[in-house]
């Protein structure tokens, strides 16, 4: 017969930090719905017609923040 092991994180307490916690809540909400919106600008604007030199200079800018958002999550 072995030896019972006794539970060694038993006294442990996990303390949360709500007001962290709702902080980190609001980052993700708050960069969800910029991608959301970079996502239906891009959306947008590629289901035009690249024909104008403006359409180009916006496209390049939106690849780019999307590229920054994706690497910030």
């Amino acid at each position: 017969m072995k030896p019972a092991q006794k539970d060694v994180f038993s006294d442990v307490k996990l303390i949360l930090n709500k007001e962290k916690l709702f902080q980190d809540k609001n980052r993700v909400k708050n960069a969800l719905e910029k991608l959301n919106k970079a996502q239906e600008k891009r959306s947008h604007l590629l289901s035009e017609p690249e024909l104008a030199e403006e359409f180009i200079r916006i496209k390049n800018a939106l690849q780019y923040s999307m590229d920054a958002t994706a690497n910030a999550m």
